[in-house]
């Protein structure tokens, strides 16, 4: 069970100081939605494997109650949440991230095409047992492919841990499983591997097979990957299951996505603080003058991220896109021989192996070129000419954080609603969620048939090679037409919400100094002693927020 005392308390503390001091109610709205944040955090657990490996089988096992159904047909797998609620309740997630509450019998009735997910708050044992956790059923890897996409995309990054279902029957890890566990080692590193129906093999031929499992597992991570055996018919093998998950660090995963919020937030007090101290220092006519400084640095912020937007827009256009399609290009020819076979095999083989080849190429590369692009725009911006003060370690932390943020996609339906669990800072600007891949795959899936078809590929006469050339020279160019409109337009809303974001940030910092001043100047009639009393309460706030950064610094070097 996660213990969330430590945040808590740093939480009361920054609660508590932004409630005495009252110096910018930002802040204060930023403390509130971290609280939000903390309270409702849960460890998401996402089941995968091929279609019929036994990912629901599982599930239900662990229910100890047949919910979910384990005969569902590969068009129409949904992902399923399980979380643990005392009052049981039903709900439905359509595209558009609209959530409405159904009876249990409704769900059944559900259309795939326009559910994101399903949610089942139980009153169960073993959801009690990890409440902190949620449990995602998702959709097999040979599931329908748009629907597929849509169940990995939206917890791309979002998921904090895999349960990877392998039927034991299959004799290891296929290539599309494989596959999949190469793409999403790029996301997270919490992975369990649970070899399903072993009781459908003698027990030495299981030993073998979790064994090669074991290789090919810490050969593609670099460590050694639990593996779980289990079977429906064995109640003894859950014990083992129970184990392992709950071997998981979920102390590490909340406190990994907790205490750089933390610390943020209290070197944003500490410069307030910084800047309150300094202004009871200064007479009216320096407070006046200070206060006319940062009236002006606003100015200068939006004309200078105006004047240097176009140099960003032109990257993206000129650098990010064509750096994005020249990785998709290389990808499809380096594969050209596989997708040859695949189309050999009928356009749904095809299809499968294109969005395969695709997927990881355009999530990892869209990350790593605008990543690259809205860094260089932040050296050309000069951060530390526009803001007033030395504020050098706020404005560190500004482009740190950006450079480094990993959620760098866009929820192409959350509108400005990056995450519901990310309060606004400068890595929203960059907590753009992965559904804009969505689309682009869609895109491609739809039109490949007819490709295919035109081109007269997928007959089992044709050979090899003539349906590699054709793939080369006919497939993949207009596979590369049909994304680079998409591509593009999603990096334009990317930059939008960049730019807006980044600007919300900096004018917090600007407005952080001036209504400290303002503050003051508003005090210039007070006694000497009210003056008095309100420094030794700003520095000593300060000391508490230097003494408390301190100690969260600590615990993320831990």
């Amino acid at each position: 069970m996660i213990d969330k005392t430590i945040i808590q308390q740093h939480l009361n503390i920054l609660g508590e100081i932004g409630n005495d001091i009252k110096i910018n109610q930002e802040i204060i709205n930023r403390i509130e939605e971290l609280k939000s944040i903390c309270d409702e955090f849960s460890i998401k657990i996402l089941a995968i494997g091929s279609f019929s490996a036994g990912k629901s089988a599982l599930m239900n096992f662990l229910l100890e109650e047949e919910l979910l159904t384990e005969e569902q047909t590969p068009e129409t797998a949904i992902a399923t949440e399980l979380k643990y609620s005392l009052v049981e309740s039903y709900e439905i997630v359509d595209v558009n991230k609209e959530r409405k509450y159904v009876e249990k019998q409704q769900i059944q009735s559900v259309n795939p095409n326009v559910c994101l997910n399903i949610r089942y708050n139980l009153n169960n044992n073993f959801l009690q047992t990890f409440e902190d956790y949620v449990f995602v059923d998702m959709p097999g890897f040979n599931s329908n492919i748009e629907q597929h996409n849509r169940a990995i995309l939206q917890y791309v990054e979002r998921g904090n841990a895999y349960l990877l279902v392998i039927d034991c029957e299959e004799g290891g890890m296929k290539a599309s499983v494989l596959e999949f566990v190469e793409e999403i080692r790029k996301y997270d590193h919490n992975l369990i591997i649970v070899l399903s129906k072993v009781d459908k093999k003698a027990a030495e031929d299981v030993q073998v097979i979790e064994q090669k499992i074991k290789a090919q597992a810490s050969y593609l991570f670099g460590y050694d990957v639990p593996v779980v055996k289990y079977s429906k018919h064995d109640n003894d093998t859950k014990q083992g299951l129970l184990d392992t998950i709950h071997a998981l660090n979920s102390q590490q995963i909340f406190e990994q996505a907790t205490l750089p919020k933390i610390k943020e937030t209290y070197q944003f007090l500490e410069l307030a603080l910084e800047q309150s101290i300094k202004s009871l220092a200064f007479d009216d006519s320096a407070l006046r003058e200070e206060i006319q400084k940062r009236e002006k640095a606003k100015s200068e912020l939006e004309y200078k991220l105006q004047q240097e937007r176009s140099k960003l827009t032109n990257r993206m256009t000129s650098q990010v896109l064509p750096s994005i399609i020249a990785e998709v290009e290389n990808a499809l020819y380096v594969h050209s021989t596989e997708l040859a076979n695949a189309a050999i095999s009928g356009s749904n083989a095809f299809s499968i192996r294109m969005n395969s080849i695709l997927r990881p190429v355009l999530l990892e590369n869209t990350k790593k070129y605008t990543n690259i692009s809205f860094e260089e725009f932040l050296r050309d911006v000069n951060l530390s000419e526009i803001l007033v003060d030395k504020t050098e370690e706020i404005v560190y932390t500004v482009t740190d954080k950006i450079r480094k943020v990993e959620s760098i996609f866009s929820q192409k339906n959350e509108g400005t609603d990056n995450f519901n669990k990310v309060y606004k800072s400068v890595t929203g600007a960059l907590a753009i969620a992965t559904t804009a891949v969505a689309p682009w795959l869609e895109i491609i899936i739809l039109f490949l048939p007819e490709i295919l078809k035109l081109l007269g590929v997928g007959g089992k006469q044709s050979q090899v090679n003539k349906v590699k050339q054709s793939i080369e020279s006919e497939v993949i160019p207009q596979v590369i037409e049909k994304l680079s409109p998409a591509i593009q337009e999603s990096l334009a809303e990317m930059e939008d919400v960049m730019i807006e974001e980044l600007e919300e940030n900096l004018r917090l910092i600007i407005s952080i100094e001036e209504e400290a001043l303002q503050a003051a100047l508003n005090q210039q009639d007070d006694m000497q002693i009210e003056h008095d009393k309100k420094l030794v309460q700003y520095k000593t706030t300060l000391d508490l927020v230097r003494d408390e950064l301190q100690k969260v610094e600590k615990l993320e070097t831990v």
